[in-house]
């Protein structure tokens, strides 16, 4: 982890849930649903967490929650409520 850096532990519970939804690949529409906010809401947390882990863009955000271990590169299932999994890790039996 690198010195200092304390984005990880400022982040909300909410701000987490979004993390894993966006982790996740579903559309900012879909995780607003999820939890009752408006899609505008879903990118002011984005928003949010981006500055408190000073990254500017969603990519960074994502490389830094893994690398800070809040997010698992094998970890992509949707929060619960939502079935889809939209990007599978591993291709189909055939």
């Amino acid at each position: 982890m690198e010195k200092g850096w304390q984005g990880a532990r400022e982040l909300t519970v909410r701000e987490r849930e979004i993390l894993q939804g966006i982790w996740s690949g579903l559309p900012n529409k879909e995780i607003a649903s999820l939890y009752g906010i408006s899609p505008r809401t879903v990118e002011h947390h984005r928003r949010n967490m981006m500055r408190k882990c000073r990254v500017s863009n969603t990519a960074a955000l994502l490389r830094r929650a893994v690398a800070h271990g809040l997010l698992k590169l094998h970890d992509i299932t949707p929060p619960e409520g939502t079935a889809r999994r939209r990007y599978p890790l591993t291709s189909p039996a055939p």
